[in-house]
């Protein structure tokens, strides 16, 4: 596959419409190495190791949920219920391929097992699918594997979707406008969402964790900040979040509007040719 140069050129001031403001501390400290978080309408889902909180915006309130039995697992919620992705044993850090959906406030196998074992994969759902993609294999994996897999919800089926072009451990996943977009330490990746499902595969129990030659996975100029970001979208654009640099915390928000295929900074606006 064949990458794409970016050119670069100085830019217009750009700002999002959005201000931030204080909320109720949560109930623990919270790092995106050790839980995840989803959203469901106006309430929030953090996770932190094996514990599991809900914050409601409209009250400014938090909500302890019920622990888990799995530690470092992906949220989700698919068709309206709070699931647990993968994850790892308290006790032997194994890694598990266990879906655990809160069903009456206690954890339960609801949909059936990924066939690869993942801890803190990244994922995202739609009406009728889960996606599922990276991930580590074990507590002290740094390489991180580059499976895809995807839940048909209704038929309650794993099936193997088009691997990504290189392993990813720290994956974060978003849809935008039919479009999933993954970015691991700087890298950004792109695909449309119904062409990765219709690279559905008939072995879909296979674990081989070998990247596709062909895979329909786009690589796309790297993010302009440091690893380890969360994304997100808003409006028809992906914005890449905060993230870490020699160990330490920061806050700039990247606005990238894949429309134009146009990267934001505050100096450069990084553009790729069509």
């Amino acid at each position: 596959m064949e990458k794409r140069q970016a050119k670069r050129k100085k830019s217009t001031s750009v700002s999002l419409k959005a201000s931030w403001k204080s909320g109720k501390p949560a109930p623990q400290a919270m790092s995106s190495n050790f839980g995840a978080a989803t959203v469901q309408g106006n309430v929030a889902y953090f996770s932190q190791g094996s514990n599991v909180y809900a914050y409601t915006y409209s009250d400014n309130r938090w909500e302890t949920l019920q622990p888990c039995s799995y530690e470092d697992f992906s949220l989700a919620v698919v068709r309206d219920t709070l699931t647990t992705i993968g994850g790892r044993t308290q006790m032997f850090h194994k890694a598990t391929n266990c879906l655990l959906s809160l069903l009456k406030k206690s954890w339960k196998e609801h949909y059936s097992s990924m066939p690869t074992r993942r801890i803190l994969p990244a994922s995202v759902t739609t009406p009728t699918h889960l996606v599922v993609a990276g991930g580590k294999a074990t507590r002290y994996d740094y390489n991180g594997l580059s499976t895809v897999e995807v839940l048909d919800v209704s038929a309650n089926q794993w099936f193997k979707a088009s691997s990504l072009p290189k392993h990813v451990s720290s994956p974060q996943l978003t849809l935008c406008e039919g479009s999933l977009y993954l970015s691991s330490i700087t890298t950004m990746f792109s695909c449309s969402l119904d062409e990765l499902i219709g690279t559905r595969r008939h072995n879909s129990l296979t674990t081989d964790d070998k990247s596709d030659q062909d895979s329909i996975w786009n690589r796309l100029a790297n993010i302009p900040a440091s690893h380890k970001t969360s994304l997100a979208t808003v409006e028809g654009n992906v914005l890449a979040i905060g993230g870490n640099y020699s160990n330490r915390a920061t806050t700039p928000v990247y606005q990238c509007n894949f429309k134009c295929l146009a990267y934001i900074t505050s100096l450069y606006t990084y553009i790729l040719p069509l």
